[in-house]
């Protein structure tokens, strides 16, 4: 038998002797109690029986000797054993009103009352009165004693009480009047009554219910001791044996729990175990020493395809998985190779040493890695290596395009260390140097081809681009000495070489042979020195120029229009006349052509300064064509001005002379390519920028595109043959465009041939002056 039912069935009959004793106890005493009470009533009731008897004896003797009194006609105040005898009503005068009061209330039935206790000289008393009646039975006279309590208590006294019992005399209403012994019990268990005669009183035995407790106490505690003595023992002895199996079952639960928490540790542990395996990112497989499979993870299905295998992995064979994954296609080996790659990975298998890898057919690569145990099985992961080797085969390939560039490349390029060997030259750097590649790698480059002179500069700006102080586009200019001696320009960009771990391991330069970009680039500052000493010559000879021919022809003009106006009298023939005005004509037009070109002059020399002042762009407007209009009537051209501006008109900040110079231009090229009955628009507005627009629109013969920017250089022609059919020196419209350029603004032509031509002047916003501001 168990230790668990031993213990279940001991304490079981240990509980059955607690609960039998406890119910002879219980029976014990309710036993000894209910005879107790027993017992007590029986003698509070003969108490009762013996009192009552006393009393009424010697109350029914008190009052058949008051009746004996009152009849015998005793004068008033007659005595009864000492008590004073009234009879009424004859004398009732006499009877004290507590007496009188007392017997209105009396509590005796038929003939004979009790009054209620009432005081009478300092003594309490009852009256105790008799009817007296007639021979026909009437009510003749009453008969009353004042008896002292304490009598009453001396009757009860007399009836001897046991001990324990308190007598009280009470009358019908439960108001005690006597009671011995004195005071009364505080506790009472038991009470017995008694009528009293016929006076309306009562006997009342009552038991004392302190001194019955005690007694019963008294008496179960000596029936009780040997019984809780022996029970005593009897538990005590169960607490032994109790204890006693407690003890074996607490070893043997203790054994127990000791192999349970082991095997729970070891449960623990084991899960542990297989936790951290599933969680490998490899596959993972323990083969025992019969070469099956005892553990694995759930990674290893990636490698070890069991729809292949068609079977579960548990306890599978080495030799069985991998044929069935050769056979089943998942490996790829050379077709009439598989018996022999097999044997080969069993052999890796028994004895392992450097893991080997081997590719699957949907592209992955897997590394296997095997050790032996302890106990003679082998471990092995498989880990999925394709990402590696895709990155070692984009290594491959990017070293090999590096040096496929370096071969090709069109600069040179070299890698110094920090001591400033030649660690790595590519072929045009050998074919710059004029050194073959093994002369060059290893030695000192400074001493090798940078001049000594040049050797600090390099070194510092080298040091520079290490430190990353210079930025690795910018280029640094040295020049290098060749095999032969002969030197060359290079233009070098550097970079510092990282070791991965925040450090310089050297630098990387490339060079670019600008030899013959720097004799080209100081051959074309010579040729730029020579074209601007050429201009500013060309421009000096301009501007005298210019001023020579003014005098004379000043005087041309000046005396041409005397001769065309005959102020000094007629010249004798109208053809003369007709000369005159030609000569006139001419020189102004040879006047306009040089004061155009010593402007240009002026302008490229940056001698032409403007006198600005702000002016009313409308009355401008009015004026310019005014100018125009002669000539535009005499080629029967229709010209028109639109001035759309706000009212009040803003005011435009410039030179007026040189803006109305501008705008001449514009018109008069207008005029000269209108054929007639054409039309001109001379308009100004405010653009969106609140800058001044002036546009100047014609239906002309037109400029093609290709000859837009011709125009715009002076002496520009669009037609540019010696048989054009306009004439002009080609000076309008660059010199406009210059002088638009000088105020900040900007001229802008668009044109289509046989439609017209529009030319667009657009003055800065900064030049706009609102009225008031």
């Amino acid at each position: 038998m168990s230790p668990e039912p031993q213990t279940a069935s001991l304490r079981a009959a240990v509980t059955l002797t607690i609960a039998l004793f406890l119910l002879i106890v219980i029976g014990s005493a309710i036993h000894g109690w209910q005879s107790s009470r027993q017992t007590l009533a029986a003698r509070t009731d003969a108490a009762t029986r013996g009192a009552a008897a006393a009393l009424d004896t010697a109350l029914g003797t008190t009052l058949q000797a008051l009746g004996t009194l009152a009849r015998t006609g005793a004068d008033t105040a007659s005595r009864l054993d000492g008590l004073p005898v009234y009879r009424l009503p004859d004398d009732g005068q006499d009877i004290p009103p507590p007496a009188i009061e007392s017997m209105r209330l009396a509590t005796g039935p038929g003939d004979r009352h009790l009054s209620r206790p009432f005081d009478l000289d300092g003594a309490a008393r009852v009256a105790l009165g008799r009817v007296l009646r007639d021979p026909a039975g009437r009510p003749a006279a009453y008969a009353v004693a004042l008896v002292p309590v304490r009598r009453l208590h001396t009757l009860i006294e007399a009836a001897d009480p046991p001990p324990g019992i308190r007598i009280e005399l009470r009358r019908t209403d439960g108001t005690p009047v006597a009671g011995w012994p004195s005071p009364a019990l505080d506790r009472s268990t038991e009470q017995a009554r008694a009528a009293l005669g016929d006076v309306g009183l009562t006997i009342v035995a009552l038991a004392d219910g302190t001194a019955f407790f005690d007694r019963w106490r008294r008496h179960e505690a000596a029936r009780l001791v040997p019984l809780a003595l022996a029970f005593g023992g009897l538990v005590a002895l169960s607490a032994v044996a109790l204890h006693l199996r407690r003890r074996d079952r607490d070893r043997t639960a203790t054994a127990d729990t000791a192999h349970r928490q082991a095997f729970e540790k070891w449960q623990r542990d084991r899960q542990r175990l297989l936790d951290a395996v599933d969680c490998l990112s490899e596959g993972f497989a323990l083969w025992d020493r019969d070469d099956r499979l005892s553990l694995f993870n759930a990674p290893l299905h990636q490698f070890l395809d069991q729809s292949i295998i068609d079977t579960p992995l548990r306890n599978r064979r080495f030799e069985d998985c991998w044929r069935a994954m050769v056979l089943g296609g998942a490996i790829v080996v050379p077709p009439g190779q598989e018996n022999a790659w097999l044997a080969e990975c069993r052999l890796r298998h028994l004895d392992p040493d450097d893991p080997f890898e081997f590719q699957m057919t949907d592209g992955r690569w897997v590394r296997v890695a095997e050790r032996r145990t302890r106990e003679g099985g082998i471990v092995a992961t498989y880990t999925d290596v394709t990402r590696e080797k895709t990155d070692a085969d984009h290594i491959r390939r990017q070293k090999e395009s590096a040096e496929t560039y370096l071969a090709i490349a069109g600069t040179l390029i070299i890698a110094l260390d920090t001591a400033g060997r030649v660690t790595l030259i590519n072929r045009k750097g050998c074919e710059i140097l004029g050194y073959p590649e093994i002369e060059i790698v290893g030695r000192d480059w400074f001493d090798l081809a940078v001049p000594e002179d040049a050797r600090e500069t390099f070194r510092t700006a080298l040091t520079d681009a290490r430190a990353g102080r210079t930025p690795p586009q910018r280029d640094i200019e040295g020049e290098v000495i060749t095999r032969d001696g002969s030197r060359r320009t290079i233009a070098w960009r550097t970079a510092p070489i990282p070791d991965g771990s925040g450090g310089i391991v050297g630098s990387l330069s490339s060079g670019e042979d600008i030899t013959q970009r720097k004799a080209s680039e100081l051959a074309l500052r010579q040729a730029k020195l020579q074209a601007e000493t050429a201009n500013r010559s060309k421009t000096e000879f301009l501007a005298i120029m210019s001023h020579e021919l003014r005098t004379p022809l000043n005087s041309i003009i000046g005396f041409s229009d005397i001769l065309a106006s005959e102020m000094f009298g007629p010249l004798g023939s109208p053809e003369y006349v007709q000369y005159s005005r030609d000569i006139n004509e001419s020189g102004k037009h040879l006047l306009d052509i040089i004061n155009d070109i010593l402007d240009v002059a002026r302008i490229e020399s940056g001698a032409l300064s403007l006198r600005e002042a702000a002016m009313d762009v409308a009355r401008l407007v009015q004026s310019t064509r005014r100018m125009v209009s002669e000539r535009a009537a005499q080629a029967d051209v229709d010209l028109r001005a639109d001035i759309d501006l706000p009212d009040p008109p803003p005011a435009l900040v410039g030179d007026e002379r040189r803006l109305k110079q501008v705008l001449i231009n514009l018109l008069s090229n207008a005029v000269k390519f209108t054929p007639r009955h054409g039309s001109i628009v001379l308009s100004v507005r405010l653009g969106d920028d609140d800058g001044f627009v002036f546009e100047v629109t014609d239906t002309g013969i037109g400029i093609a595109a290709e000859n837009l920017e011709r125009v715009l250089i002076p002496f520009g022609q669009a037609d540019g043959s010696a048989t054009r059919e306009y004439d002009g020196v080609g000076l309008g419209l660059p010199l406009s465009r210059n002088l638009v350029d000088l105020h900040g603004g900007e001229l802008r032509i668009s044109s289509m041939p046989g439609e017209g031509t529009r030319v667009v002047v657009r003055m800065p916003p900064d030049r706009t002056r609102r009225l008031g501001a």
